[in-house]
């Protein structure tokens, strides 16, 4: 997410936070230290939340990509596998001639 978009966040979440001591306190539900205490509560809970649904996402994405990746190299490979299959039929027609020349001669045969 962009840096504008986690400051409003935040601040969407202190929001609530702060609406729901005032709340708890002028409602006279509990006192105000510990409707205090319960809307830094909120605050919390409220980021666990937000980071898991993120990374949640984030894990989605990078699956993807990850998914991407591999049918490409899958894909590649295939095209290196056709391409080293051109070379050998390239070469298979052209090692009889260079086995004739003088110098194909002189060298020793590779094992």
């Amino acid at each position: 997410m962009p840096r504008a978009t986690d400051l409003l966040v935040v601040l969407t979440y202190a929001t609530l936070a702060i609406v729901a001591a005032l709340a708890f306190d002028r409602l006279g539900l509990m006192g105000s230290g510990l409707a205090w205490m319960t809307g830094a509560v909120i605050f919390l809970i409220a980021g666990q939340v937000h980071a898991g649904v993120a990374r949640a996402e984030e894990r989605r994405r990078f699956e993807t990509e990850i998914h991407e990746l591999k049918s490409g190299q899958h894909s590649l490979i295939e095209e290196l596998e056709q391409a080293g299959a051109r070379l050998d039929a390239l070469d298979g027609g052209r090692a009889p001639a260079a086995a004739q020349t003088p110098a194909a001669a002189d060298t020793p045969a590779e094992a």
